[in-house]
């Protein structure tokens, strides 16, 4: 009778070790979908604060030029009205070069975030891989590749004069 308690006890003792095996098999998993997840939210957090940064330097850029527009127009005014009040004011003819730089890099920026959502859409496994996904990325890297090679055109003429 004790020997069969046993049997019976080891029995339960087994099945009971092994749903917890499979519990802990699947919150292994779990953590480590958890972990996939968070590390793609981490990374796609970490892709938002470079986004951010390229677009306050694109916002800088576009600043510098309205005061740049504005100059234009004052000098442009003297000229007009034969007056001298761009004597009173800074020389802002380097601002176009400068924010063709600053245009430079934000491009840049942006070429390496599409670059990575091509290539992750590109590498994705064959459950996740979507063709649409590859098409749309590819597109927005073929357009910044563009915006890119016009920005570089735009330096070579700026930095001739």
């Amino acid at each position: 009778m004790n020997n069969k308690d046993n049997i019976s006890y080891n029995v339960n003792d087994n099945a009971k070790k092994n749903t917890d095996n499979q519990a802990n098999e699947a919150n292994e998993e779990g953590e480590d979908t958890i972990k996939v997840d968070r590390q793609a939210l981490i990374k796609q957090l970490n892709i938002l604060g470079i986004s951010t940064q390229g677009l306050y330097i694109v916002l800088v850029g576009v600043l510098l030029n309205i005061r740049y527009v504005e100059w234009n127009k004052i000098k442009t005014l003297d000229s007009l009205n034969e007056t001298n009040y761009t004597e009173n004011i800074e020389d802002l003819t380097y601002l176009p070069k400068l924010t063709n730089r600053l245009f430079l890099f934000s491009t840049v920026i942006f070429l390496f975030i599409n670059y990575d959502a091509y290539m992750t859409a590109v590498n994705a496994s064959s459950e996740q891989r979507d063709q649409q996904i590859i098409s749309d990325t590819g597109s927005n890297l073929l357009a910044i590749i563009l915006i890119l090679f016009g920005t570089i055109i735009n330096f070579r003429t700026l930095n001739r004069t």
